[in-house]
């Protein structure tokens, strides 16, 4: 699948939080059953390491955008993660989106510390 890219500022999740992103977008024509799908991935989009799995809409009249609440937790391992939104209708992809910026989950190990 070719990827479209999309812009969005990079969040900061903490590991295992849950979140919600809003996705704003234009499906024609009026009436069409989609679904959404949001997720997360460190290797190119090829696995999910987080997802809201496909979360069903109905498309609006003729190029007006639809808001659409996508939860998804955080991984619970610190990476940086790729976003990816894949658009389907009867099962069949119609758009794949990557976002510019990534999740970022950040995770501190525990601190050595010796006194003097």
């Amino acid at each position: 699948m070719e990827w479209k890219p999309f812009a969005m500022k990079d969040p900061l999740f903490l590991p295992g939080s849950a979140h919600t992103a809003m996705a704003t977008l234009p499906v024609s024509p009026a009436g069409l059953n989609c679904t959404i799908e949001l997720f997360l991935s460190l290797d190119g989009g090829q696995t999910k390491i987080a997802t809201s799995g496909p979360q069903a809409f109905t498309s609006t009249e003729e190029g007006v955008a639809v808001s659409l609440a996508v939860p998804i937790p955080a991984p619970t391992v610190g990476a940086s993660y790729g976003v990816y939104i894949i658009v389907a209708s009867g099962g069949v992809v119609i758009a794949g989106f990557q976002s510019k910026e990534n999740v970022i989950v950040p995770v501190v190990g525990t601190p050595t510390v010796t006194w003097g």
